[in-house]
């Protein structure tokens, strides 16, 4: 009785409310308090309301109701109702006896919502045994809902996304890279092939998009990894399953987005009963010790069960899935990418791609179907010998192309009369070799580059590329297009474009410096055999890696345009 004394009933009701609020944010808790509470509650009203004979019953038997001769309480029939909860997880199971037909009042049912109400009433209608009492609907707790962390987020992207989309493409992000730049291949693809079709492209990803300016104007673009990063990896998932089966587009498209083949991993068997799935792959990576890694590895035979079709860009990689995993070779699809020609050398007609359309910022070509570029030059002027071999070297100064090679090479060559322009930035591992690259009299490193077409390709006599391993590489395809004779590492499917002495000069093993420096020396001695593989490159290109063979190839993949 002392402790009273000091609590007053104002100290009580904040007691009370403190303590409500302590149940509220542990919804675990929060139910066992509500069904002791409950229990509480039924145990009360039986004792005061008459039994008839039939101990804590709960039916009203004055209005006329009686149970049939000798059935008990457990023996009645239960019906269960989901209902939803304030954690918003499993909903619990509230248990409606049959025989309970008093019908609950109106005041009983304005705290809850109208489609419950026309839920049992339509259950009502099938089975007349279906209705709640009063004691049932007066026993549901009300719980606020408090928003999750990732309810705001939600709402973002459904704001975003503006209509129902019918074509969302899933990326890491739209940084300049060979995989993002496959992404605006297959959106430009479609925007053409199928031009009512509403595009989505997520970027899954908290990195910048410089290239999302690429995109077709009223191609919405949401930045999923920077909204959501404040939220865990499966909290990221849940959110990403709620939203493409709230929009339910026809197709999803992933591109190198780790999350989205983890989405296909974990959620494919309900995802394609909702709509088809594709996913795009390229080659294998490899550790330093050697071991065969990457996303193909590690997500594809997992989910290929799941998919409409694979995407490969060629035909060696795809080769070796059928060796290693015996997938169906209907569903491993080959589409070669596409590539325009500006800067080009030589007088070739312009492709039918999306710059020679009028593109938003696409790979720009003139609108009179010719390349007038001020990088084009004479055949005769590239059989000229120079008195210096100038080397271009572009792309991600990652340990995948190897830029440790293109350092041997440049000091090996001190005393040649090579110089090496370096153009690129470290994007995926860590920056370890840009400060070296500034330390060489016969090299210079310009910085990251916007795309292959902002490169000056005139001032350049020979395109050197160093991958340890690769796919076909969309730079490599735009310095062939260029007219740029090219020594490249003999990986992947790089031997499906350039065949060493007709389209250009192959090395292996990739990592043989010496072999490097030779092929540069034959470029610098013998210009004209240097000018005819460029030529016969540009022509493989425009046979094999043309925009309307890349249209046709995009429409006849299996559902990915259709309704």
């Amino acid at each position: 009785m002392s402790l009273f004394r000091y609590f007053d009933s104002e100290m009580w009701r904040r007691c009370f409310d403190t303590g409500r609020a302590w149940l509220m944010q542990r919804p675990a808790l929060h139910r066992l308090w509500g069904k002791t509470v409950e229990a509480v509650r039924c145990r009360v009203r039986a004792r005061k309301s008459p039994s008839n004979g039939m101990s804590n019953s709960r039916v009203n038997f004055d209005n006329g109701l009686m149970p049939p001769p000798g059935m008990k309480m457990w023996e009645r029939h239960a019906v269960p109702l989901q209902l939803p909860t304030a954690d918003c997880r499993l909903p619990t199971i509230l248990t409606i006896n049959a025989r309970d037909r008093v019908v609950a009042e109106e005041s009983c049912t304005e705290r809850l919502p109208d489609w419950l109400i026309r839920q049992w009433r339509a259950m009502h209608d099938i089975d007349p045994s279906i209705f709640p009492d009063r004691e049932v609907v007066d026993s549901i707790p009300f719980c606020t809902v408090h928003p999750s962390a990732a309810s705001h987020v939600f709402v973002q992207m459904l704001d975003a996304t503006g209509e129902t989309p019918d074509h969302v493409f899933l990326v890491p992000w739209l940084n300049t890279g060979g995989a993002e730049r496959v992404a605006l291949n297959y959106v430009h693809a479609v925007r053409y092939v199928c031009p009512e079709r509403r595009i989505v492209v997520m970027a899954t990803h908290p990195a910048e998009s410089p290239w999302a300016s690429k995109l077709p104007e009223g191609v919405p673009f949401l930045e999923f990894g920077k909204w959501t990063a404040h939220l865990n990896d499966v909290e990221r998932e849940y959110l990403l399953v709620r939203w493409l089966m709230q929009t339910a587009p026809t197709t999803v498209h992933n591109i190198n987005s780790r999350l989205g083949l983890q989405v296909f991993k974990r959620y494919g068997p309900v995802l394609r009963n909702r709509m088809r799935l594709y996913s795009s792959h390229f080659c294998m990576d490899f550790t330093p010790e050697g071991k065969r890694i990457g996303y193909a590895v590690e997500f594809l035979p997992w989910i290929i069960d799941h998919l409409t079709a694979v995407t490969v860009d060629n035909r060696t990689f795809r080769d070796q899935l059928m060796t290693w995993y015996a997938f169906d070779p209907e569903k491993v699809i080959l589409v070669y990418q596409p590539v325009s020609l500006p800067n080009t050398r030589f007088p070739v007609e312009a492709d039918d791609g999306p710059s020679a359309r009028g593109g938003k910022k696409a790979f720009s070509a003139p609108s009179d179907g010719r390349i007038q570029s001020p990088n084009r030059i004479t055949l005769r002027t590239m059989t000229e010998k120079k008195p210096r071999l100038d080397v271009l070297w572009a792309g991600r100064i990652d340990d995948q192309k190897r830029p440790d090679i293109l350092l041997k090479m440049i000091e090996a060559a001190a005393d040649l009369p090579f110089f090496f322009h370096v153009y690129g930035a470290a994007v995926l591992n860590r920056d370890r070799y840009t400060h070296r690259l500034r330390q060489f009299d016969n090299a210079w490193y310009y910085g990251p580059f916007d795309g292959f077409e902002s490169l000056p390709t005139s001032c350049f006599d020979v395109f050197l590329y160093t991958s340890q391993w690769d796919g076909l590489p969309t730079i490599l395809l735009d310095a062939l297009a260029a007219g740029l004779p090219v020594v490249a590492s003999d990986v992947g499917g790089i031997g499906e474009v350039i065949q060493h002495e007709e389209t250009g000069l192959l090395v292996r093993p990739f990592d043989d410096v010496r072999l490097y420096l030779e092929q540069l020396r034959r470029i610098h001695a013998y210009p004209e055999q240097a000018a005819w593989m460029a030529r016969q490159s540009m022509m493989r290109i425009r046979s094999d890696h043309t925009w309307r063979r890349f249209y046709e190839a995009v429409r006849a993949l299996p559902g990915y345009c259709g309704p």
